[in-house]
């Protein structure tokens, strides 16, 4: 969110844009067309009943998702009708500014816009390199806008590169892409940079960031990115950890929040729910991700602070090269469950070496 409202920030001052701010809920009335109920119900059913397989398989146990599937059936319908709605009616706006793009009202004034040929511009989602290859989420979130800005002329290429061996290429060719100055990481990299270094005798607290629990992950990217899967690996990599003596925080993901403190707060020694960019991070000797997909990924490459990734993503070779001399690099599996090296993190988190090398932070990222 800091992310892409600082991108937002810097190009209406670049381009002397004027703008009107306002809520996109506030902006179009919602409508709900009963007959395309039918269409959307042939369409999801499909996905929903292969969800059922998966947890009848996984959990053994058999759950009624008729309540789900009707929820969607009733959203997409929404979205639609609202839409097509909305595309009967002109409007005096050149264009629209995006952030939140993950919102479907966003989206739904981005298409707007679009479908208008005015112009529709989304801002980068993240403080991270798009530099995950064949990325799903990351390219379908261009479908609305005719111009996707990003945070650095590298991850421009990167995102460009996705684009071009996304399934939806040939819709996504037109797509201007477009990057800015990251002022933003640019003053946490001074920020950190300019403070004492660490103590490398210390390394006794542990941050793991968490995974977002949401079940939308599981369509994105598969049977790996089921929270489930990712909670079960937390809880074993925070057990590991407190055997062998380190504090260990819990920063879990923002989106959703609710029953965390439930099932984290007796096995972990703190859990952070405050904004993670406004931790000062000074009682955090090493943080651990489990993924890079997140804002917080590329902000602590630009810290102080020795990072461990359990990585089982897919990366652009370039990215990857340097990635791997900022961060620990330890190879995580997907087979019914996550499999990692954690002999190999215990060797990392007694290393005592402090001198942290930034070359790709500064390629990539400022």
């Amino acid at each position: 969110m800091e992310a892409d409202l600082q991108l937002r920030k810097i190009i209406l001052k670049k381009k002397k844009i004027s703008v009107i701010e306002t809520y996109p809920e506030l902006f179009f009335k919602t409508y709900f067309h009963k007959s395309r109920l039918n269409n959307y119900k042939k369409i999801l059913t499909p996905i929903v009943d292969s969800l059922s397989l998966d947890i009848k398989k996984e959990f053994k146990i058999k759950i009624d998702l008729s309540d789900l599937l009707n929820v969607w059936i009733h959203r997409c319908t929404t979205i639609s009708s609202t839409l097509s709605e909305m595309l009967k009616k002109e409007t005096n706006f050149k264009g629209i500014l995006c952030n939140d793009i993950y919102l479907p009202s966003t989206r739904i004034m981005g298409a707007y816009f679009k479908i208008k040929k005015k112009k529709s511009i989304s801002f980068d989602h993240g403080n991270h390199a798009n530099a995950r290859k064949k990325h799903v989420p990351l390219t379908y979130q261009f479908l609305p806008y005719n111009t996707f800005v990003t945070i650095s002329k590298h991850s421009k290429h990167s995102v460009r590169k996705n684009a071009n061996i996304s399934l939806m290429h040939n819709t996504l060719k037109n797509l201007n892409i477009d990057y800015i100055n990251n002022y933003y990481l640019k003053n946490v990299f001074k920020k950190y940079t300019s403070l004492k270094k660490q103590d490398k005798n210390k390394n006794k607290n542990i941050m793991i960031m968490g995974w977002p629990m949401n079940s939308r992950k599981y369509y994105d990217e598969g049977p790996p990115a089921f929270f489930w899967s990712k909670m079960l690996f937390e809880i074993e990599l925070i057990n590991f950890l407190k055997k062998n003596n380190f504090n260990v925080f819990y920063k879990p993901h923002p989106e959703r929040l609710g029953g965390i403190e439930k099932i984290y707060k007796k096995i972990v020694d703190k859990i952070i729910f405050e904004k993670f960019e406004d931790q000062d991070l000074k009682d955090v000797d090493t943080i651990i991700f489990t993924y890079t997909c997140t804002s917080t990924f590329g902000y602590s490459l630009c810290t102080n602070k020795k990072i461990v990734l359990f990585y089982n993503e897919n990366y652009f070779s370039d990215h990857m090269r340097l990635l791997k001399k900022r961060v620990k690099v330890i190879p995580s599996k997907y087979k019914k469950k996550y499999t990692a090296d954690f002999k190999g993190l215990l060797k990392e988190l007694k290393n005592s070496e402090t001198k942290i090398n930034y070359e790709y932070v500064k390629k990539y990222l400022i």
